[in-house]
């Protein structure tokens, strides 16, 4: 089953599948970037507010 990013021909846009499945469709290589790159900040906003909660005193 194919995994990857992809251009499709018929509507030039990108898509990534998983195992042969569609998890993402793209008009163009600038929006996949954007939307990644929002998702990589509120990943590591994530881990940052984890990581603060494990240092924390009791209160």
């Amino acid at each position: 089953m194919k995994t990857g990013f992809f251009k499709e021909n018929s509507s030039q846009e990108y898509v990534i599948l998983l195992e042969g499945k569609e998890i993402a469709r793209y008009t163009s290589i600038k929006e996949f970037v954007y939307e990644h790159a929002q998702l990589l900040e509120s990943l590591q906003d994530a881990q940052d507010e984890l990581l603060e909660s494990y240092y924390k005193a009791p209160e």
